[in-house]
């Protein structure tokens, strides 16, 4: 496959082959082709009650809501409602199982680049698993508003500086640690206006980025003042994305393994089933995966029996950490 604009990181990019597959800590991701997308069909919709019976995937209301957008010249960007509601929240697929259930989010990234894969993604997956689309993908408005009619909650991929930069690049979108706050920020505003309706943001690459607290901190701020959460894709164990989530009150979640640096069944079912270890033993787990044709047949094959095994697969808005002020109070 041909890479995208953003290129692959050292350290955030798949091995090869032969090479064990890393956690999260050490590796992430090739974000697929540059095809040219087109939208996908959409299925009827069912209601919340027909999803929780066990029948065809409900569709998630279309977005954006008006009162949660503002016009710039960047396009339609996330803000918090004047009645306190927050585009995270609003958009969000709504978590109808039992909170204790051990709970499994799947994010998906890399979506947006090809036609096929993105079409397959948003067609065949589970709608509880979340979809992260690249901000060079095309007719992404188009394929956000599929995604959602087919149940998936979206997130928009935010490419950072790789430690090894410039070898690697992320991109003309990428969030640089020589640029200032303002072009940093001006840059994460032409990302967040790619499509509406998305829940947040996932960081691609950024093993510098996400590491450095200076350079983080305004984007990290500026996602908590728009009412979106954060997931860390852990594409460094020095990432600062947590602390500063916590800072700036935040919802963030955190990536526990990359599901497919060996795109093969058997490495992919390993890390699901550590996915699965790590969900029983503290309640929850997030893997990251890409919309491999194998690593979508295993996320299907591992969705079928996880409900007659005990556990649940999530929405990654349904496992954020929310941080709270001293009284407990959720900021």
């Amino acid at each position: 496959d041909q890479k995208n604009a953003a290129g692959t990181d050292a350290e955030d990019g798949a091995p090869p082959a032969a090479q064990a597959p890393t956690t999260a800590e050490d590796g992430a991701h090739d974000v697929g082709t540059g095809e040219k997308a087109a939208p996908a069909t959409t299925p009827p919709a069912t209601s919340l009650a027909d999803s929780k019976a066990g029948a065809l995937p409900f569709a998630l209301a279309p977005a954006p809501d008006p009162a949660l957008v503002e016009k710039t010249s960047e396009g339609l960007l996330p803000i918090r409602g004047a009645d306190g509601r927050v585009p995270w929240q609003a958009y969000s697929r709504p978590f109808l199982a039992d909170p204790g259930t051990p709970k499994i989010a799947l994010v998906v990234i890399g979506l947006g680049l090809s036609e096929a894969r993105t079409r397959a993604a948003i067609e065949e997956l589970p709608g509880e698993v979340t979809l992260a689309f690249s901000p060079y993908g095309r007719r992404l408005q188009d394929y956000a508003r599929e995604a959602r009619a087919h149940g998936h909650e979206t997130l928009v991929m935010v490419p950072m500086e790789p430690r090894d930069y410039p070898a690697n690049d992320p991109g003309p979108l990428g969030l640089l640690t020589k640029l200032t706050p303002a072009q940093n920020l001006q840059r994460l505003r032409r990302i967040l206006g790619r499509f509406a309706g998305h829940v947040g943001i996932v960081n691609d690459m950024g093993s510098r980025f996400s590491a450095e607290r200076e350079a983080l901190s305004p984007v990290i701020a500026e996602i908590g003042r728009r009412g979106l959460l954060v997931l860390d894709a852990r594409t460094t164990a020095r990432s600062k994305i947590p602390e500063l989530a916590g800072r700036f009150g935040v919802p963030f979640a955190r990536n526990d393994r990359h599901i497919d640096n060996v795109a093969r069944g058997a490495e992919i079912d390993r890390y699901l089933a550590e996915l699965e270890t790590l969900a029983r033993r503290r309640g929850q787990a997030v893997g990251i995966g890409h919309p491999y044709p194998i690593t979508i047949a295993r996320i299907r094959a591992f969705a079928e029996g996880l409900q007659t095994r005990g556990l649940v697969l999530a929405p990654v808005s349904a496992v954020v950490e929310i941080p709270t002020d001293e009284g407990g109070e959720a900021r």
